[in-house]
């Protein structure tokens, strides 16, 4: 540490490093400094540097840019599960799933996969498409369950693939001081990014459910994961 940083030490309690100053160097300071020292600081070669408030402005902007971009990647990664990784894995299972298996249901108290189909479209527009989005939420839940047959699977998943694009389309919007609003959405208050991750979370849960019973009533594997010859998961065509 150069010479001249002493003096300031008797009120440095605790120190804070800031990366990639060009000013010979890293440079040393502490948190009370930033606040409360506005004289320009000397380097021992006589060079000098902005104030230091500049310096813990720059910080901020570069901490507010990061979290940018994790906001960014977050609801593109929510959009890609949605879309093309879930989605395309229930079309796959309802590719062999027999007709007469559709609203099987392994107990009474347990849901077909028809009925699972019914209950992620309805769940994911009231959270996403009417929650987030501010469309109307014109849901009925308990109908999702007590169905008991007379929907075909192409009908059922055309429903559930244009509630997933609408949903899409509503995160696409989204501006990142949105994702801190509360929302009040069945019933629950939570935020718009607590929302988002509980509607994927909820989907993914159900996708698993979809994909067991099609493994039980088929026999089959479906082929989602492969592993390669170095052991690493290959994900094939469900890649996000």
């Amino acid at each position: 540490m150069p010479h001249f940083f002493h003096q300031y030490l008797p009120r440095v309690a605790n120190l804070t490093q800031i990366p990639k100053t060009r000013v010979l160097g890293t440079i040393w300071f502490s948190r009370a400094d930033t606040k409360n020292h506005f004289g320009l600081i000397r380097t021992n070669k006589g060079q000098s540097i902005q104030n230091i408030t500049d310096l813990s402005r720059r910080g901020e902007r570069i901490r507010e840019n990061r979290m940018d971009r994790a906001c960014e990647l977050f609801i593109r990664q929510s959009q890609n599960l949605l879309l093309k990784d879930y989605l395309p894995k229930i079309e796959k299972c309802l590719e062999v799933l027999p007709t007469a298996d559709l609203w099987w249901r392994p107990h009474p108290t347990s849901n077909s996969v028809g009925n699972l189909l019914l209950h992620l479209s309805g769940n994911l527009h009231q959270w996403i498409v009417a929650g987030v989005g501010g469309m109307e939420d014109n849901r009925r839940r308990a109908q999702e369950f007590s169905t008991d047959g007379g929907g075909n699977a192409v009908v059922l998943i055309e429903k559930l693939r244009a509630t997933v694009e609408q949903a899409v389309q509503v995160l696409h919007k989204l501006e990142q001081d949105q994702l801190e609003q509360a929302q009040t959405i069945q019933g629950i208050q939570i935020t718009t990014i607590g929302a988002i991750y509980h509607a994927v979370e909820h989907f993914s849960m159900h996708v698993g459910q979809i994909i067991y019973i099609t493994k039980l009533r088929t026999g089959r594997d479906l082929g989602f994961y492969t592993i390669g010859e170095d052991g690493a998961v290959q994900r094939g065509w469900c890649s996000t």
